[in-house]
């Protein structure tokens, strides 16, 4: 069965539409720098939260070091950050042995992508609480979350630090709404 030239030519032009479709999009993304989507849930307001730790979970995959997350610089800006909004902030160990205080995990998931990086970023809050039937027993169980998921440029990954700090913001005001 042979196939007409005509044939050839629409599917040739179909082929290539598609591609310079494909590149285009790269392109404006790769201009771009930062394609991203906000995800809120669990936004019940944080009640009675005076004494937290932070505890910071980093997966990092496949891409060069020299693009790396400095999780201690991390840290300490978050730590600063809910300082100056009046949390006493304590290391997550006392946290945890401590039935008043809390846990304010941040994890981040980055991946390397072809041109960047995928990232994920989830900022939760982690109480004590009695259940009902736990007889007495405190379980931890997360009250509050934000995250954000996106993609950047592999040269734009400071900017995770701008985005979890904006998602702290977001359980600062939280908390603070409720006072």
């Amino acid at each position: 069965m042979s196939v007409s030239p005509n044939t050839k030519r629409k599917s040739l032009f179909v082929g290539s539409k598609c591609l310079l479709w494909l590149f285009l999009s790269l392109i404006l993304s790769s201009l771009v720098g930062c394609i991203g989507t906000e995800i809120s849930s669990l936004p019940a307001i944080p009640r009675g939260i005076h004494t937290l730790g932070v505890t910071i979970n980093k997966t990092q995959q496949g891409y060069p070091t020299s693009y790396s997350l400095d999780t201690t610089k991390l840290t300490l800006e978050v730590m600063q950050q809910l300082n100056q909004a009046g949390f006493k902030v304590i290391p997550p160990e006392r946290a945890q042995s401590t039935p008043t205080a809390a846990i304010l995990q941040i994890d981040l998931n980055l991946t390397s992508a072809y041109i960047g990086v995928s990232y994920a970023i989830s900022v939760k809050l982690i109480k004590k609480l009695k259940l009902a039937n736990s007889q007495d027993k405190l379980t931890s169980v997360a009250t509050w979350s934000a995250g954000q998921s996106g993609f950047l440029r592999a040269s734009d990954i400071f900017y995770l630090y701008d985005y979890t700090t904006a998602a702290v913001n977001q359980f600062i005001k939280s908390a603070q709404s409720n006072h």
